[in-house]
């Protein structure tokens, strides 16, 4: 009796905490909410930043609101991300991260580089992974080869259809997948080795279970997990895609000690030690990294790939352009040899790899966490708020980008044709990648990895609707949810440019 008495007391104590701070002045414009509750009655769970973009235009660039008891700042400019992410003292005060449900009760808290707020071992794990993923990116020459031998196996794949209709998603996604093994495990498992269907499960799993809104509510409520929901069986599904990923990695690592990638040089960390003498690496932290990298390297690159072989087989005139200009980079005498050094005179294809990426943010949203109080926007904030950087839109806000829902790769081009130096205004508003010390750890690898794939693809191939059926346009509000957006199922025809 005493037990309910003291669990009555403190469910009063919080309903009351709740319902001041629903009644504290907002320093900034925004839905009001109910107690308690707050707006969550008013969100849309599945796609958060459609209700955002709703808000911003009823209350600005920056506004406020309670769900769950929990307060939010919702950022949808560019340049006051930039302000916040990028400009010291704020850069470090804002890179908290939030409570993440699976941050806690799959990554089991502080283990891994994108949903665990900042600490020492935090900062070690992300140089560590930065490093590898950049010399993985653009720097290392030793798996280029590996990846050419993938896009030559892809052209001849392509060739063996003869212009027949397609889904194009199994081509996109053998060659990403190709690609991430070779990241991790130094080769390729073949074309329909079991180690990419596993891969590629995991990561459909983190695309559904990672999605912010039910990790919310989640959150709040926590023995949900233990109830035979939709979102407690997709959870599930992830641990167990995780567990055969990493049964899988070790296996071909102790079958193929000659090779060596990401996951064997993560291994070799685990033998480090401290000045104390203590490890500072543990499994928990290898496998939170491999799923940190997997999803980041594949993710992103397949819903930009996809969407922009559609949007090229509705801009045929585009197409034409992109293909004299790796025509005149790549000359005779070296066709059909693509380097990445090429990406530097590619100037259009530059372009509308950018323009991809603005039109469709595949990750709309990002979410930050105030460590100390700061400003955001020249007004106080308090320490221990979630700030929402509302990519999707920022990218299409009419105040810094116009006609943001029309496809204009010239957007990122000077008048004589060349790319806009990384300083220009236009460049400076990209944060698809997000900014500042919680960006995007798979920007440079999956850059790189989109240059060469379209190169490689549109230097021998036309791309072209299906002959009796027209193909939709692609529209970014369409897109398919998850914590990165996705494009509908399509077809396609590829055509030899020989013919």
């Amino acid at each position: 009796m005493t037990v309910l008495y003291l669990l009555l007391i403190a469910l009063i104590y919080f309903l009351i905490i709740l319902l001041l701070r629903w009644q504290k002045q907002q320093p900034f414009p925004g839905p009001k909410g109910w107690p308690v509750l707050g707006v969550l009655l008013e969100l849309d769970l599945i796609r958060l930043h459609f209700t955002f973009d709703k808000w911003k235009t009823l209350y600005g660039d920056v506004f406020q609101f309670m769900c769950l008891g929990r307060k939010f700042v919702c950022v949808n400019s560019s340049d006051i991300m930039r302000d916040l992410l990028l400009r010291e003292p704020n850069a470090t005060k804002m890179a908290g991260r939030p409570d993440f449900f699976v941050e806690k009760y799959f990554y089991m808290h502080k283990n891994d580089v994108v949903f665990s707020s900042p600490d020492r071992q935090w900062t070690k794990r992300r140089k560590l992974l930065y490093k590898m993923l950049n010399a993985y990116g653009e720097g290392l020459v030793r798996i280029e080869h590996l990846i050419k031998d993938n896009l030559l196996a892809m052209k001849e794949e392509i060739d063996t259809l003869k212009g027949q209709s397609i889904d194009p998603s199994d081509l996109v996604e053998r060659f990403i997948l190709e690609t991430i093994e070779v990241l991790l495990i130094g080769k390729s498992s073949g074309r329909h080795g079991e180690l990419k269907q596993i891969i590629r499960d995991l990561d459909f799993c983190v695309n559904e279970s990672h999605n912010m809104g039910p990790d919310m509510m989640y959150n709040t409520f926590p023995f949900l997990r233990f109830l035979p929901l939709q979102h407690t069986r997709k959870l599930e599904d992830l641990r167990k895609a995780k567990n055969r990923m990493m049964d899988m990695l070790e296996k071909i690592s102790n079958d193929h000690p000659e090779n060596t990638g990401v996951y064997q040089s993560l291994k070799k960390v685990l033998q480090e030690r401290d000045t104390s003498g203590q490890r500072w690496f543990n499994e928990v932290n290898l496998w939170s990294l491999i799923v940190n990298i997997v999803a980041a390297a594949y993710l992103t690159s397949r819903g930009t790939l996809l969407s922009l072989i559609q949007i090229l087989a509705k801009r045929p005139d585009l197409q034409r352009s992109i293909q004299r200009e790796i025509d005149n980079v790549i000359d005779v005498a070296r066709k059909p040899d693509l380097h990445l050094q090429d990406r530097q005179q590619c100037h259009l294809l530059e372009a509308v790899i950018l323009e991809t990426l603005r039109y469709i943010p595949v990750a709309p949203i990002s979410f930050h966490y105030t460590l100390d109080d700061t400003e955001v926007n020249g007004v106080f904030v308090e320490k221990d708020t979630t700030v929402v950087c509302n990519i999707w839109t920022a990218l299409h806000n009419e105040k810094e980008w116009k006609n943001p829902f029309t496809f204009k790769p010239e957007r990122f081009l000077q008048e004589d044709g060349s790319l806009l130096p990384s300083t220009d205004p236009a460049r400076k508003r990209m944060v698809a990648f997000g900014l500042g010390k919680r960006s995007c750890i798979g920007e440079v690898f999956a850059k790189s990895r989109m240059f060469l794939f379209v190169a490689t693809l549109l230097q021998s191939f036309s791309i072209l609707e299906q002959e009796d059926e027209t193909l939709p346009d692609l529209l970014p509000e369409k897109m398919a949810p998850g914590i990165v957006l996705q494009p509908d199922p399509y077809k396609i025809r590829f055509v030899s440019r020989k013919g």
